[in-house]
């Protein structure tokens, strides 16, 4: 959910990643775009099943 969460998975060679946000694409390009990490889609962010939702205390969101 967003680009330094993204980075910090990189780091730790993780690469079970479904979706990323706006400005994390070259990281991990067969992982879906969620859209910009304060303002993502939150219906297909659903719709990827994720185990799991990372972000950073940077980001802050609105309740959809």
């Amino acid at each position: 959910m967003s680009v330094k969460a993204a980075k910090a998975l990189k780091f730790l060679d993780y690469e079970n990643v479904v979706g990323v946000p706006s400005g994390a694409e070259a990281l991990y390009p067969d992982a879906s775009l969620i859209g910009n990490e304060k303002d993502p889609d939150f219906k297909l962010v659903k719709d990827l099943n994720p185990e799991c939702l990372l972000t950073d205390s940077s980001v802050t969101y609105d309740n959809p």
